[in-house]
């Protein structure tokens, strides 16, 4: 790995695995690009910034995002989410409410595992209260498949360096 942050990202994933499990495994990817462990575990793997975490757990389908809470995301909002959604979210929560349908369609998207997924047309969220954490469903409608619904957990935090983050679960 040549690019200097990439590698950061990555070393830093593998110190988080390590430490958690006491031991050290391999991460390795299918032909998708989802990563996997050999072992009782499935992972998920985000970073944003200078944070990167994973996602661990004894469930076969899992996804995992943390983003940076900044304004951003308006700017591309309209590649994930149709114009009506974007209308229906009050203007104060504008900014959260987009970040969190970004991050909870990355998180399924991580979890689905086998790419081509228009996050407009096949993952949908339906309109939910925001707080500092709590819990709302995604729909995760593949084309030609089974229609599925997943609760998807987030919380944001403020983190040392001060500044806000989502975090966002689903399995």
């Amino acid at each position: 790995i040549s690019n200097p942050k990439r590698k950061s990202e990555w070393l830093t994933v593998r110190k988080i695995l390590n430490e958690t499990l006491n031991e050290y495994k391999e991460i390795h990817y299918d032909k998708y690009g989802k990563p996997y462990i050999e072992d009782n575990y499935n992972i998920s793997i985000s970073h944003s910034k200078e944070l990167a975490g994973i996602f661990l757990s004894e469930s076969d389908k899992i996804g995992f995002d943390i983003e940076i809470v900044s304004e951003k995301i308006l700017r591309i909002s309209h590649k994930f989410m149709y114009p009506e959604e974007i209308q229906k979210i009050p203007s104060e929560l504008k900014n959260k409410m987009i970040l969190i349908n970004w991050s909870a369609k990355e998180a399924i998207f991580k979890l689905y595992g086998k790419g081509n997924l228009d996050f407009k047309k096949n993952i949908e969220i339906p309109y939910f209260e925001l707080s500092e954490k709590g819990n709302f469903k995604v729909i995760l409608k593949p084309k030609n498949e089974k229609i599925e619904v997943y609760i998807a957990k987030y919380l944001f935090l403020k983190l040392y360096n001060n500044k806000e983050y989502l975090a966002i679960t689903i399995d």
